[in-house]
């Protein structure tokens, strides 16, 4: 039966480098393209939205955010993440009492991406950051 196994795996292994379906980026018809990281921050914050900016996932291409952060810096470099909140589009992605459960895709388009707060205190500096793996689409 062990035997059988690997012969079975050893097929596979090879059908897939000699189809050149397996180049070790290749997950699902998707190949690895880069790792990005966007950063967001703001001194300001106006009617409750610190951040208000857009990105674009480009055509053939694929999202995975593997991890997001949203959090308020004072002076001191003291850190508050209870009152910052990250969103994409109109879908909370960070908020300080449900944390992000990665991972999550985004397909090609358009996106809007905002940090709010419903602090008052101006004394802070508003930070946030998306982070991830962007894929080609392998058809």
């Amino acid at each position: 039966m062990k035997t059988l196994i690997l012969f079975v795996s050893i097929i596979f292994c090879l059908n897939s480098v000699i189809l050149g379906q397996n180049s070790g980026n290749l997950i699902n018809g998707l190949v690895f393209s880069k790792a990005f990281f966007i950063s967001l921050s703001s001194n300001e914050l106006k009617n409750f939205v610190a951040v208000d900016t857009t990105f674009i996932i480009e055509s053939g291409k694929v999202w995975n955010v593997t991890s997001t952060k949203s959090f308020m810096l004072k002076e001191n470099f003291t850190s508050y993440e209870n009152e910052v909140n990250l969103w994409i589009n109109d879908q909370i992605i960070n908020f300080y009492k449900s944390p992000f459960d990665c991972p999550l895709w985004l397909p090609e388009g358009k996106y809007r991406i905002r940090l709010t707060s419903f602090s008052e205190n101006r004394n802070f500096r508003f930070i946030g950051y998306i982070s991830g793996v962007e894929y080609s689409i392998i058809k």
